[in-house]
This record gives structure tokens, sequence and C-alpha cells, in this order.
């Protein structure tokens, strides 16, 4: 049977690179439509702005030194909706000299989207769309990679099983380099050393077993094939 794991550990990292450079042009891409929004909202950059695809954070120090999200933009698209720019805000009753100053800048940025919203939003699309097109396509080949990835393992477990179903029946059995624990039965699961395959009756089997390091031997009958398989692939 043939061994998959070469092709296995090319097509890993052939979807690391894709996701990494799927995750750099994102970044990229964020900070374009970043330098947009700066431009009309954070004019002199008295703000931190952080972009994550169609939303946008604009943060401001607060008395205690520690950066407070003020409001937030947000530009996805969505079903059966016009696009536009949708602000988003906390409200607040205290009088402090930062909530002041955030209902005066929250003032402002509600005038700049209802003046320019259409505009903000038609150089956004702009900034977004060849790197947009360039991510669909890199995460369409990943998910093709992804694909093959997914039947090569498939292929794998199969043959792996069918080795260890071989190795079961010969006259070696399976040696466990330490004690694992099997259920052969509902309520018997020793620790197993060594364990073998001696007749198959249907979907059952009788297995001659050896544990404590060997000392012990004996056999057990009518033990599902498929879960003892399954377990065994467990620990290899």
């Amino acid at each position: 049977m043939k061994n998959y794991l070469n092709e296995i550990t090319e097509l890993e990292n052939q979807i690391s690179e894709i996701h990494n450079e799927r995750y750099l042009l994102e970044n990229s891409n964020n900070e374009k439509v970043k330098e947009v929004l700066n431009e009309y909202f954070n004019v002199f950059r008295e703000m931190e702005v952080t972009v994550r695809g169609t939303s946008a954070y604009f943060y401001l120090q607060n008395e205690e030194g520690y950066n407070k999200e003020i409001f937030s933009v947000y530009f996805d698209e969505r079903y059966k909706e016009e696009t536009q720019l949708r602000l988003s805000y906390y409200t607040t009753s205290t009088h402090s000299n930062f909530e002041l100053e955030r209902v005066v800048k929250l003032g402002s940025v509600a005038k700049t989207i209802l003046d320019r919203g259409e505009r903000i939003l038609a150089e956004i699309f702009q900034v977004r769309k060849s790197d947009l097109e360039k991510s669909n396509e890199l995460f369409s080949k990943e998910l093709g990679l992804e694909n093959q990835l997914r039947d090569y393992r498939k292929v794998a477990k199969a043959d792996r099983r069918i080795q260890l179903e071989l190795n079961l029946k010969s006259s070696d059995g399976i040696f466990l380099p330490t004690p694992k624990t099997i259920s052969l039965k509902r309520n018997y699961s020793p620790k197993i050393d060594k364990i073998r395959i001696v007749e198959v009756s249907g979907k059952t089997c009788t297995v001659a077993i050896e544990t404590g390091g060997g000392s012990y031997k004996t056999t057990e009958s009518r033990v599902n094939i498929e879960s003892l398989i399954d377990q065994i692939a467990y620990y290899f």
C-alpha cells in the first residue's frame, strides 16, 4: 500500500502558504481602507482606527489613559438592502469631559456620513475591489487543495486500517510499546501489551492478548472487529 505522507505534507504546506498570503492581503487591504476613513473621519489622526473586513472601530484615550472605543462604522453589503455606511455608538448619562468630547466627535462623524456617505462608500469599495478579487481566487484555490487533502487523508486512513487489520491477523500480532487500555467488551477494558486476532466470525473475532508486561496471556471471544481496529488506529 502506498504511503501518502509526502502528498499530504505537500498539500498542507501549500494550504498554509495560501492561507498566510490571504491573511497578509487582508491586513494590507484593511490598512488601505483605514487610510480612506482617516481622510474623512480622522484628519488630525487623534483617534486610533482598527479595520477588520467590513467594520471599522475608532478609539480615543480616556481620562485614565486607556483607549476606549467611541464609535464604529460598518460598510457590509446586506441582502436585499442598499449598502450604506452605518454608524454604531453607545449611549451614556455621564458628564465626563471625555464623554462630552465624544458626543461632539459623533456629531461631526454623523454630519460627514450624511454629506459624503456615498462618496466614502465608493472609495472604500474601489480600494477593496482588486484585493477582494485576489482574495476570492486564493480562497477558491485553498478550498480545492483542502478537498484534495481530505481525499488523501481518507484514502490514507482506509489503507492504515487495512494494514492494521493485516498486522492483527498475522502470527506476530501487534505489540504496543506501552500498555494501552483497549475495550474488548462493554465491561472489560484491560491494559494490553500485545494483541492478535486468532479467529474471525462475521463482525466479531477471538483475540489473544498479553498483559502485565507479557506475564499474563489469555484469549477473549466475540470482540467487535471494527471497534478493535478503531482503538488500535487511535494509538498508532
